[in-house]
């Protein structure tokens, strides 16, 4: 198997680089790709070629015309002046 499958592996199963099963390459070489991939945009072109290939197939337009944002707000410990403190994501 070679690093993108690795990759792939380790995104859907939430391993630790060190813990990739041994039919992969190393892990170094898995995640030396994976860096490689991630500073030269090749992750950001995927991305992009994907969304544009399932909007087509789905009869849109290949750029979406909105995006929806969201968050979750927490409530956290006290303040030492005695305001609750909250956190957003």
């Amino acid at each position: 198997m070679g690093g993108l499958e690795a990759i792939v592996y380790l995104l859907t199963q939430g391993c630790t680089w060190r813990n990739l099963p041994g039919d992969f390459p190393a892990w170094q070489t898995v995640y030396r790709y994976f860096r490689t991939w991630r500073k030269d945009g090749t992750w950001l072109r995927l991305h992009d070629h994907l969304r544009t290939w399932v909007r087509v197939s789905c009869h849109r337009v290949t750029s979406p015309s909105e995006a929806i944002l969201d968050s979750q707000t927490i409530k956290r410990k006290y303040r030492s002046s005695g305001q609750m403190r909250f956190l957003a994501w």
